[in-house]
């Protein structure tokens, strides 16, 4: 719920972060950029998070064998796709490696240890961060302002669709927004940011259970 709808940010303001950071010279880095943060688009089938599964649960051969798996498709296809795509090719390489580790990771998951994915609310997801990035896509495209302003309009734009979607898909509960409250409550910066965020999505997420 956090990583994959910044990844879709991060994908659409590619440009304007590169320019401002590094400056507008640097014209394939926000191709780079956004091609390598499809990385992140992983997490939804546990990419970052079975390795840790594994290596709690004291399966290090698993971990080990997905690392395995990953590097010897990197190791193959990475000169291939280099030679040919060059940096972008390289990418593409990693990405299609570290998806087969992933994928091998998740047959174990499933296979030895009965973990399912819930595909719906995956879905869910996947599809308010895309639907989230549309107001921010069209300001960029059908406006002229400085990329620092794209930026933060983009992002504050992308923050309250997704934070209104969210809710009214029943992607996040009243109970899990609660519990995220008092989580958030012990980190004084987190509390901070999340209060009227947590306030708002849990006044549309009571409005509609009032209304059901």
């Amino acid at each position: 719920m956090i990583i994959i709808p910044i990844t879709f940010l991060l994908i659409i303001l590619s440009q304007e972060i590169v320019d401002v950071i590094y400056g507008s010279t640097y014209t394939s880095a926000p191709m780079f950029l956004a091609t390598y943060c499809l990385l992140y688009f992983l997490v939804g089938i546990g990419y970052l998070v079975l390795p840790s599964l594994y290596n709690g649960l004291g399966q290090t051969k698993t971990t080990l064998k997905m690392s395995l798996i990953t590097f010897l498709i990197l190791a193959v296809l990475s000169p291939i796709f280099a030679k040919t795509y060059g940096v972008q090719g390289l990418i593409i390489a990693f990405l299609t490696a570290s998806t087969a580790g992933t994928t091998y990771g998740l047959y174990i998951a499933r296979k030895a240890f009965k973990i399912e994915l819930d595909i719906q609310e995956q879905l869910k997801i996947y599809l308010s961060s895309a639907l989230s990035s549309i107001p921010p896509f069209l300001i960029l495209h059908f406006t002229q302002l400085p990329k620092l302003l794209d930026i933060a309009i983009g992002g504050f734009l992308y923050l309250f669709t997704y934070t209104t979607l969210s809710p009214l898909t029943k992607t996040v509960t009243l109970s899990e927004v609660r519990k995220i409250a008092l989580i958030t409550q012990k980190i004084q910066f987190l509390a901070v940011i999340a209060k009227p965020i947590l306030a708002y999505q849990g006044m549309l997420l009571q409005n509609k259970e009032t209304k059901t």
